[in-house]
């Protein structure tokens, strides 16, 4: 079962968001709901959600700004889909840029509609935490990987290495600094 907050002043599209999810396959989703920006961001701190719905204009704040917020906080937040009565797409895009997995105009969906919206947030929000898991990974393996690659000028009578620069070292020293080789001893 899915967990939605809903976060919006508006005591009808609240009904009808909730009608909406009851039009919708039995027991899918569960929703809690808050009707100004403090009470959302303290349900956001106390339960774990698997989407929000959020409105644009509420009466403590605008939802774009609480939205860009919140991503600077939190790497943990839940799908995002902002609903607005505005039909901007320049708004629809700017909300993308600030995180939200989607957008929908208050006229203009009904309950399929929203709950292919929240359904597919979630996936895509999925989708964007997995790859930002694996680039993680990959820049970690990369800062922990040195590798000595190509060819090696090195002198065959005093066995020491040229670097770079076209200086000589020693090959104890060149190890050292290109890779996470430690020599404990030598003679």
């Amino acid at each position: 079962m899915l967990s939605i907050l809903l976060i919006d002043d508006d005591e009808v599209d609240r009904m009808r968001v909730r009608r909406f999810l009851d039009e919708t396959p039995t027991g899918w989703a569960r929703m809690d709901e808050a009707a100004t920006l403090e009470n959302g961001r303290a349900k956001l701190t106390c339960n774990a959600y698997d989407c929000v719905l959020l409105d644009r204009n509420l009466p403590d704040g605008d939802g774009m700004e609480f939205l860009a917020a919140l991503q600077q906080v939190s790497d943990m937040l839940p799908a995002i889909v902002l609903q607005t009565v505005e039909d901007d797409e320049t708004l629809g895009m700017r909300a993308l840029e600030l995180g939200a997995q989607d957008y929908l105009v208050k006229s203009q969906f009904d309950a399929p509609l929203l709950w292919k919206a929240v359904r597919h947030a979630i996936q895509r929000h999925g989708l964007i935490r997995e790859k930002e898991r694996l680039v993680g990974e990959l820049q970690e393996a990369l800062r922990n990987v040195q590798l000595l690659q190509g060819l090696l000028p090195i002198c065959s009578a005093c066995k020491r290495i040229r670097n770079d620069n076209g200086y000589w070292q020693q090959v104890e020293e060149y190890f050292t600094r290109h890779s996470n080789t430690k020599f404990t001893h030598g003679i």
